[in-house]
């Protein structure tokens, strides 16, 4: 994913029952002052209810996972950014995990 790429975010936020928003990524480098986390951070609208949901590409590929969200205000229950952890650390990580379960 590059910047302005359109994305599609599915979730629940807000209570509602498989939501869809349509974004584009913004970047695939979220920083938090000094820490960089490898996750994808785009603007497809999201809200309390969004995390664990899928982050989809144009051609419906699933490229992350949504993880968080950064408020409009301080107590917003929407977001203008969310992060999503990319697909790929995901398969990394359920991959080493099966191969050695304890």
């Amino acid at each position: 994913m590059t910047k302005d790429d359109p994305v599609v975010s599915l979730g629940h936020p807000l209570d509602h029952k498989w939501f869809a928003s349509s974004g584009k990524g913004i970047s695939t480098i979220y920083r938090n002052g000094n820490v960089s986390a490898g996750q994808i951070q785009h603007s497809a609208f999201g809200g309390f209810g969004s995390s664990g949901g899928p982050l989809l590409n144009a051609k419906g590929e699933v490229i992350g996972m949504n993880i968080s969200m950064k408020p409009r205000n301080l107590g917003d229950s929407v977001a203008d950014r969310i992060n999503a952890l990319p697909s790929k650390y995901i398969q990394d990580f359920l991959e080493k995990t099966l191969q050695n379960p304890h």
